[in-house]
């Protein structure tokens, strides 16, 4: 009986550290994309201020 307990919280280790994992990718994507749009932004900006 232990063990089955012990095996299924292990499942859901696993479950949650999978998610926490994708959570992270997804943010880590999210933080980079909105980086680089501004990247863009500015470089614009710049641009049509300079000429």
């Amino acid at each position: 009986k232990y063990l089955v307990k012990k095996r299924k919280n292990l499942l859901i280790n696993i479950l949650f550290h999978h998610i926490n994992v994708s959570t992270l990718n997804y943010c880590k994507n999210f933080i980079f994309s909105f980086y680089y749009a501004l990247v863009i932004s500015f470089n614009s900006l710049y641009r049509f201020f300079r000429e």
